[in-house]
C-alpha cells in the first residue's frame, strides 16, 4: 500500500472552506495525484478537507469516504493548552521549544511522563484514543498493528489518499512511524495542500517508510506561490 496524507488547502476557518488560493492548490493536488492514480480516497468531515479532496475525486471518478477520526476538532480537544484570553491553542505550537529540553526527551513508551505534559492529563488518553482509531482504520485497510510494524491480514488496498489536517496529521504520523509524539510535534510540520507519502511494503510484515514529507511540488508545477502556511517563502 502507498498511503498519501494530504493537508487541506489554504483555509477559511469561519465558515469552514477554502480561499481562492486554497481552491487552486486543491486543483494542483488533483493533477499531481492523477499521475499514477488512486484506489480509495478518505476525507475528514471538515469542509476544508472535503473541498480540497473534491477536484481529485472528480478527476479520478472516486467517491470520497468520510472518516470521523480524521476530524481536526477531535485532535484539538486532545492536544491543546489554554491561552490567556480564555481560548486554547495547539500544545505542539505553544510548547514546541520546551519539548527540546532534555527532561522532555523520553523514549516512545514513556513519552507521556515528560514534564511538558504534567498539567495536561488529557494528552495521553487523547493520544491513546487516536492510536486506537488509527489501528481500527488500518485494520479495515488490511493491516494489523504489531508493535511498530503492521501485519498484512487482507489484500493490498493499493494507493490510498487521506485528506485531513496539520494538527491531526502530525499526531497520526508519529504513531504510523512509531515515534514519540513530541518528536513530531517539535520538529515537523505539514503545509497547506502538501502531500506526505508512506510506503507499506512487505508480503507479511510491513514497516512503513516515509518517502516524502509535506511535498508541495504540485504548487511549483502550477506556478502557484511556494510558501509555508502563508508565512515562509519556499
Amino acid at each position: 500500500m502507498i498511503l498519501f496524507i494530504i493537508r487541506h488547502g489554504d483555509p477559511v476557518y469561519t465558515p469552514d472552506s477554502l480561499t481562492q488560493k486554497g481552491r487552486l492548490q486543491a486543483e494542483a493536488v488533483a493533477k499531481r495525484l492523477a499521475v499514477h492514480g488512486l484506489d480509495r480516497i478518505f476525507v475528514s468531515p471538515k469542509g476544508r478537507a472535503r473541498m480540497t479532496a473534491q477536484p481529485t475525486c472528480d478527476l479520478l471518478g472516486i467517491e470520497p469516504e468520510v472518516e470521523i477520526f480524521m476530524d481536526e476538532s477531535r485532535a484539538m480537544d486532545r492536544f491543546n493548552v489554554p491561552t490567556p484570553g480564555g481560548g486554547r491553542t495547539w500544545i505542539m505550537g505553544a510548547r514546541r521549544m520546551e519539548m527540546f529540553l532534555p527532561e522532555n526527551e523520553l523514549p516512545r513508551d514513556r513519552w507521556f511522563e515528560a514534564p511538558v505534559f504534567a498539567d495536561r492529563p488529557l494528552v495521553k488518553p487523547g493520544y491513546d484514543a487516536l492510536v486506537e482509531e488509527s489501528d481500527d482504520f488500518m485494520r479495515r485497510l488490511g493491516f494489523a498493528r504489531e508493535g511498530g510494524l503492521y501485519r498484512r491480514i487482507g489484500p493490498d488496498p493499493g494507493r490510498v489518499a487521506c485528506f485531513c489536517h496539520a494538527g491531526f496529521g502530525c499526531s497520526w504520523l508519529s504513531h504510523l512511524l512509531y515515534q514519540p509524539p513530541q518528536l513530531f510535534w517539535r520538529s515537523f510540520d505539514i503545509n497547506h495542500s502538501s502531500v506526505t507519502v508512506l510506503n507499506f511494503e512487505g508480503e507479511e510484515l510491513c514497516a512503513p517508510m516515509c518517502l516524502s514529507l509535506s511535498d508541495n511540488s504540485h504548487l511549483y508545477a502550477d506556478r502557484l506561490p511556494l510558501q509555508h502556511n502563508n508565512r515562509v517563502d519556499l
